[in-house]
């Protein structure tokens, strides 16, 4: 009995904090400001305020994307980004107003940092065979100080199945808005890592005190294959098409590249600066690879990948900056010579010695 109370009481536990981290953030009150907290350490935590997106382009699919697009960000950066207090402004103006480039604004006085995010572009690619169609979306994110400066800007991509779930009643549900909150939570990564290396409020150097995870560093990994325009799984995730440069956490990760009339390549990598994937798929046996499989020009012809390391490449920086690989020559094609056309037979040799009935 009492070990099933104790079960209880640890899961109600989790339960709670659970509640508690995926509860509504914190709104921001122009009238009644938040006042500066200190870490554990007596650093001064930085207070970052999120405005209502312009999501302007995905109004259709979600009218209500601008304020509940920013309370998800805020929400999740509360959680992500270490001695910060994130909070939503859902009366401030949108994000690409233009009084956020005209200098501060008053009402989002007393935040640190204002994050501005807008929804730039939807693209739709068809389905190849039984593979749905993808939706990307494309997101820009700002950082402006108290001053109205822009101190930081870049700009993510998300996906999602271009498929609808007919039991999927939701605006946020759609395709549309997932592939919009994809990019936005893609986001939230790059903002955690401009934050580490800016430091606290105050300081000049970055926070060495807070506890930074390796695994929240982002790196950039150039994925590419031969063919081209094959799909790239991250974690079973998919995460776009190649070429294609995608931003990936330390830790070791499944990376699949599939492509319709080809044979999947899977290996689990562990990402490190400068790394390049790059395999040669290997066609079916007995199908026709859709569209134009050659290579180009500059390409190397493909090779079998099945067991071969070659396809992730790493720079050696135990020796400076990694030399450029050297290529095998190509095998020159062996001409053999046409043998010479035997002489042709003599009758009378081939006849002599034979004995032929007589002529009548």
């Amino acid at each position: 009995m009492k070990t099933f109370t104790a079960s209880l009481i640890t899961v109600l536990a989790i339960a709670g904090l659970l509640l508690v981290g995926c509860g509504s953030p914190r709104t921001w009150d122009p009238n009644n400001k938040p006042q500066e907290t200190a870490t554990p350490g007596g650093l001064v935590q930085r207070i970052v305020l999120f405005a209502p997106v312009d999501a302007s382009v995905i109004h259709e699919d979600y009218p209500a994307a601008n304020t509940e697009l920013a309370r998800s960000m805020a929400r999740r950066a509360d959680m992500l980004i270490t001695n910060t207090e994130a909070w939503v402004g859902s009366t401030l103006p949108n994000s690409s107003d233009r009084r956020w480039n005209q200098g501060p604004v008053g009402a989002a006085s007393g935040a640190h940092y204002v994050v501005l995010t807008r929804i730039t572009g939807i693209e739709r690619s068809r389905s190849i065979g039984p593979r749905p169609g993808r939706i990307t979306a494309t997101v820009l994110v700002r950082v402006i100080n108290p001053d109205g400066e822009e101190i930081w800007t870049n700009e993510f991509r998300g996906f999602a199945d271009d498929v609808n779930n007919p039991r999927i009643v939701s605006d946020a549900g759609r395709p549309v808005s997932k592939a919009a909150w994809d990019a936005c939570d893609t986001a939230l990564w790059g903002l955690r890592r401009m934050f580490d290396a800016r430091g606290l409020p105050g300081r000049v150097r970055p926070d060495r005190t807070a506890p930074v995870l390796e695994e929240a560093a982002l790196i950039d990994v150039t994925i590419s294959s031969i063919p081209e325009n094959a799909d790239i799984f991250v974690d079973g995730i998919f995460r776009g098409n190649t070429p294609t440069v995608v931003p990936l956490p330390v830790k070791m990760m499944n990376i699949r590249i599939e492509r319709a009339g080809f044979k999947p390549w899977e290996r689990e990598v562990r990402p490190s600066p400068e790394m390049r994937i790059q395999p040669a798929l290997q066609p079916l046996a007995g199908s026709a690879p859709a569209g134009n499989t050659l290579p180009r020009p500059s390409e190397p012809v493909p090779a079998s990948v099945d067991n071969d390391p070659s396809a992730v490449t790493v720079p050696d920086r135990s020796q400076g900056s990694a030399p450029a690989a050297e290529e095998a020559p190509a095998p020159q094609p062996t001409v053999q010579p046409r043998p010479a056309p035997a002489p042709a037979a003599n009758p009378v040799e081939e006849l002599r010695g034979v004995d032929l009935p007589p002529v009548e």
